[in-house]
């Protein structure tokens, strides 16, 4: 559906919690007015109060708590969004985002650790007003959110895919079991 974001993330663990709720206080009011028909799909389980009160005064904002199966709001999605500003974590929020096939829009700190290039494999902006932007530049240009789409994709099948890490760990083994300079000496 042409402007419908996703947020997908556990909204009982404080990053996601402050997140979303700065994205939904800072960053939703401007993309609202840029793009008036935008929806956004927030899935997580625990959502907070002040979250759920967001979303009965706004019908475009749709709270969906736990949801067993993700892919098809996934699939329903233009873009996709990670306002993380703190915490730490394994960020697969970003992997499944990335693995979706659709666009995603990160701060900084969201993507930390996943090996992404900046406006090839996803947006990043580290503040409201530029995660804004973002959003709407990806609701405007289809071309754009086909190759970040695309290329994100591509990123977490060559990279982050079990047949991927399971290359990589035996590659690993391999070089352990030979020792540093090819002979037989095990460690």
């Amino acid at each position: 559906t042409p402007g419908r974001i996703i947020f997908a993330g556990r909204l009982d663990q404080h990053s996601n919690r402050h997140g979303i709720m700065r994205f939904m206080t800072r960053a939703w009011p401007l993309i609202r007015q840029s793009w008036p028909a935008a929806t956004i799909d927030i899935i997580g389980s625990n959502p907070p109060e002040e979250l759920l009160r967001i979303a009965t005064a706004d019908d475009r904002v749709r709270v969906h708590g736990y949801v067993s199966d993700i892919r098809p709001y996934f699939s329903a999605a233009t873009v996709a969004v990670c306002p993380i500003w703190d915490g730490g974590g394994t960020r697969l929020k970003v992997l499944d985002a990335l693995a979706q096939g659709v666009p995603l829009v990160a701060t900084s700190i969201g993507a930390e650790g996943i090996d992404v290039v900046d406006g090839r494999d996803l947006l990043l902006g580290d503040s409201p007003d530029a995660l804004a932007s973002l959003v709407v530049r990806i609701l405007q240009d289809d071309e754009l959110a086909a190759r970040i789409g695309a290329n994100g994709r591509q990123l977490v099948e060559s990279k982050y895919s079990w047949d991927s890490i399971a290359a990589n760990l035996a590659a690993i083994y391999a070089g352990i079991s030979t020792g540093p300079h090819g002979d037989d000496t095990h460690v």
